[in-house]
């Protein structure tokens, strides 16, 4: 069963370039590439494809049947020599899964519900045709539909034999089942699935961005004049809002208890910050390292007791 990460946070706050992080760590780790399930852009990925490290799979509505598609990828299909998907012979040649785009992807299922004009339970809204195109709104069972989906797919890729799974989302708005309080965390279609995500996966990190005021001179005239850049943290302990304390969002490590000081040594905040150059990689190893100080410490455990 693989290790589980989970990353979400809003568009620029580099989750592509945190993939291409852990693809380098992983790829040292087991000299094995990496498989990418994508419904964006990847730039940042794309050189990782072409060195061979990176292994990608396109799903968006070019895709014939992107729901039963996704469904085997998730599972471990891949595509062989001639193309199609396929189950694999023995175990999966791949040292873990990337799943970027958990919003993107549930909106691109959403979208080809309605082109489709699928029934599940209730009708499209809406339905007509134009110029032999179909046309609908996705009703409330559609979203319902999306959302029970993509919580199965996450549960297929956690199952998978692989040392890491790591999905991206974008950051979304939801209601706490039960008591519908507002709350954030990764997006999915609607508001009804927000708080379900964090329950299926391992580590969560949430991606913050702020402004950050640099102080510069300007040359002609020598005035003090403050700069705002563009900075990012990755929680993993969950967090206030910077605007609103009274909304959180939620985060969390998956290091043994035992471990769980030792990590806030490292990063006292419970965050760290990620640059071009690093960043979840750093926090993958950290993670690795625990762990296995804790297995050590066990086996010399019961090593002492059979000695009794």
């Amino acid at each position: 069963m693989a290790k589980t990460v989970l990353l979400y946070g809003d568009s620029g706050t580099f989750k592509t370039t945190a993939l291409a992080h852990a693809a380098r760590y992983l790829y040292r780790k087991h000299k094995k590439p990496l498989r990418l399930i994508t419904s964006e852009e990847s730039q940042p990925l794309q050189p990782y494809v072409e060195a061979g490290i990176v292994e990608i799979f396109r799903l968006d509505l070019s895709v014939d049947n992107p729901l039963s598609t996704l469904t085997k990828l998730c599972r471990g299909e891949w595509p062989n020599s001639a193309g199609k998907l396929a189950p694999a012979t023995g175990p999966l040649p791949t040292a873990g899964y990337f799943f970027e785009g958990l919003t993107s992807c549930s909106e691109l299922l959403l979208q080809d519900l309605c082109n489709k004009q699928r029934k599940i339970s209730q009708d499209p809204i809406g339905s007509f045709s134009e110029d032999g195109e179909k046309f609908c709104a996705a009703a409330p069972s559609h979203y319902g539909f999306v959302q029970n989906t993509m919580l199965a797919r996450i549960k297929n890729l956690a199952a998978l034999d692989v040392d890491r799974v790591i999905i991206t989302a974008h950051e979304g708005k939801g209601e706490e089942e039960g008591s519908r309080n507002a709350i954030r965390g990764p997006g999915l279609v609607g508001n009804k699935g927000t708080d379900k995500v964090g329950k299926l996966v391992g580590t969560m990190i949430h991606a913050e961005d702020y402004m950050e005021e640099m102080i510069t001179i300007d040359p002609k005239n020598k005035d003090r004049i403050a700069v705002y850049r563009p900075k990012v943290r990755y929680f993993f302990v969950k967090h206030p809002d910077q605007k609103f304390p009274n909304v959180s969002y939620p985060a969390k490590p998956r290091v043994p208890p035992e471990r769980y000081e030792e990590l806030m040594k490292i990063w006292p905040g419970g965050f760290f910050t990620p640059t071009l150059e690093e960043g979840l990689d750093t926090y993958l190893e950290v993670d690795d390292r625990l762990f296995g100080g804790t297995v050590d410490a066990l086996i010399a455990f019961k090593a002492e007791v059979d000695k009794i």
